[in-house]
């Protein structure tokens, strides 16, 4: 769990636009966050961690 590699992102919601995107990154930081922004509106923003895990199979539900 110590381990802080550098997650690539795939896509996130803009703020502004609502649209699904793959965000831009800006190469710099405020306030100790990366700063991305949004190729279709340029609305500069932050993302939170969130790793959204999708199971490739269906769940296998065992009782004990």
């Amino acid at each position: 769990m110590g381990n802080d590699k550098k997650l690539k992102i795939l896509d996130a919601e803009c703020y502004s636009c609502k649209e699904v995107i793959v965000p831009v990154d800006e190469k710099k930081e405020e306030e100790g966050k990366q700063v991305y922004s949004c190729p279709n509106c340029g609305t500069e923003f932050f993302i939170e961690k969130t790793i959204v895990f999708e199971a490739e199979e269906d769940e296998i539900v065992t009782y004990h």
